[in-house]
């Protein structure tokens, strides 16, 4: 036993790295060069400042699903208002459907977008009066209940008629939507699987990635067809190729799913790099954690920190924190304690339990913070009291060297044995040296 945790016991990456670290920046470019982007936040904002409306529109859905930036319902807002007040139609449906479902207590609001978007041929907006008043009418019971379904009815058969008049000219994204429609109990009676998947294939057969993913989930889930594991696969590739993120972000999880029989490292990293370049934060952590580890790529310990840095820049207390862990141990950037400290507290606040286990190590250790046994004791018990496994063998070490607390090697095991219940093999090796040294 030392009487310095040692780094590399916490570290996850070991091995040596192959060449020198990259500044942040070079880093960033390593990142990007593999992405072949074809509209980004730079391209849409000059366009959107200079009130072209429907560069405003796919800047708000840019904000409101957070691709390439961290998720801002204000931002999405703010760009929708500016194209529905130059008339955009698709603009105060967006509006609609953020204020019902996104943005609480602006129902009324939400109403008055949607009113006027429908009143104009909206579709979408159309459905979305129609199941808003299903979902109201279950509240309520006698006329007032009536009258609603009523009202619901004749906003679903609205859109229905305008989906269907688009649908029956070819237009691939009415098809799905009308396939949408039929898929979601559009008259309060439950979903009809077999008109909706005869949409979807009208729109997949155009190569509609919606759709593909959609008719993906319908085999997935045995809905209105027999349950095919393999043929949901097989339309979720096809989206994913044509640039579906649910399914790239599906395919990514199912590849790389330790337990599953489907599990493919290779085929994770395709489809985790191809979430990561449109910007999504879960396929910029996947694809990060997968140079890091070296599953399905070569280990590249500058692309793992590149990645780690995109996904940190959107907020991901995940990406943080393994960021921060990268600048304690220098691997793939140089080694910065108070850049890893300044990361790891940013996680920390977020309520990462790794973060905690890590920052204690700092405090610990004295390193780019004034040494302090006491908060390493503090931030390992809040990790330990969520069932850390590291953490508990950390204090059980402090307990064993008597470092900040009297020596005690009764608590030392007792806080060793909980931590290799709770998994860990470094707690199970110092129960066997404590024996040993008795």
């Amino acid at each position: 036993m030392r009487g310095v945790i040692d780094l590399t016991r916490l570290a996850i990456a070991t091995a040596m790295i192959v060449g020198s670290a990259l500044p942040i920046h070079a880093q960033m470019t390593a990142a990007s060069a593999q992405c072949k982007l074809s509209e980004t936040i730079d391209d849409l904002l000059p366009q959107a400042v200079r009130g072209d409306p429907q560069a405003q529109i796919r800047l708000g859905r840019v904000y409101e699903q957070g691709i390439g930036v961290k998720q801002d319902f204000k931002q999405a807002e703010q760009w929708y208002q500016r194209a529905a007040e130059q008339g955009m139609v698709e603009a105060k449906a967006s509006l609609g459907d953020l204020y019902l479902f996104k943005i609480g207590d602006k129902t009324e609001v939400a109403l008055k977008y949607l009113d006027e978007a429908a009143e104009q041929g909206s579709g979408d907006a159309q459905r979305l009066l129609g199941f808003h008043y299903l979902l109201k009418g279950r509240w309520f019971s006698g006329s007032e209940a009536k009258s609603l379904s009523e009202k619901s009815r004749e906003w679903i058969r609205k859109s229905e008629e305008t989906y269907r008049k688009a649908a029956d000219s070819g237009d691939a994204e009415a098809q799905f939507q009308l396939g949408d429609l039929y898929r979601q109990e559009p008259y309060g009676f439950g979903p009809d699987y077999k008109r909706a998947i005869a949409w979807y294939q009208k729109a997949a057969a155009q190569d509609y990635p919606k759709a593909l993913f959609a008719l993906g989930n319908m085999y997935e889930e045995g809905n209105g067809v027999e349950k095919d594991e393999q043929k949901a696969i097989t339309y979720w590739k096809q989206a994913a190729n044509v640039g579906n993120l649910q399914a790239q972000l599906m395919l990514g999880s199912i590849f790389s799913t330790p337990w599953a029989d489907k599990r493919n490292q290779t085929e994770a990293f395709k489809y985790n790099t191809m979430a990561a370049c449109a910007g999504n934060v879960h396929g910029q952590y996947g694809l990060a954690f997968q140079y890091l580890k070296g599953e399905g790529t070569p280990t590249d310990f500058v692309q793992a920190a590149a990645w780690f840095q995109k996904a940190s820049d959107q907020e991901d207390s995940r990406a943080i924190t393994e960021l921060g862990k990268l600048y304690m141990a220098g691997i793939g950037v140089s080694k910065d304690y108070e850049k890893a400290r300044d990361l790891l507290s940013r996680s920390e606040a977020k309520g990462s339990i790794g973060a905690q286990v890590y920052l204690g190590v700092l405090y610990f250790n004295g390193w780019g913070v004034d040494k302090s046994y006491s908060t390493a004791m503090e931030l390992w018990q809040k990790s330990a009291k969520r069932g850390d496994e590291k953490a508990e063998y950390y204090i059980g070490l402090m307990y064993f060297q008597g470092a900040g607390v009297d020596k005690d090697r009764v608590q030392a095991e007792k806080w060793w044995r909980q931590a290799v219940k709770n998994g860990s093999k470094d707690a199970e090796k110092a129960i066997i040296y404590m024996e040993n040294n008795k």
